[in-house]
């Protein structure tokens, strides 16, 4: 069994451009495309698209304040695993941008992490839980 985490990621080309705020949004297009003009292309390109080939656990983690990678990102990935009945937990980090700089948020999340790994492996070598 594989077991998945992951922090502040673009899971729609097309959603990321269109909610990415508009002092990043022209050098995102410039990057990954324009929706009006490669929505089709964008979409055959995202990772939701192929959503369906997910069946490991994951663990979605994303800051609130992210002014990279919109939050709508995770909680579209979150809303679809579920609705698949794909095994998710879901972290949204209030007080976080795109990356995890509170030594508490990181302390909480890694313990978290931890845990989720351990229970979906059932690693015997490691009996103990944080």
């Amino acid at each position: 069994m594989a077991v998945w985490s992951r922090n502040s990621w673009i899971v729609n080309l097309v959603t990321f451009i269109r909610n990415t705020s508009p002092q990043r949004r022209k050098y995102r297009m410039a990057e990954y495309g324009d929706p009006d003009r490669h929505g089709e292309i964008m979409m055959q390109l995202s990772p939701i698209t192929h959503i369906d080939k997910l069946k490991a656990p994951l663990m979605v983690i994303h800051g609130k304040n992210d002014t990279r990678v919109p939050v709508s990102e995770a909680e579209q990935l979150v809303t679809m695993l579920r609705e698949r009945s794909v095994n998710v937990k879901y972290i949204l980090l209030e007080d976080e941008g795109h990356r995890i700089a509170k030594i508490s948020n990181r302390i909480r999340v890694y313990s978290q992490m931890i845990d989720f790994i351990l229970d979906k492996t059932k690693n015997p070598h490691f009996p103990f839980k944080l």
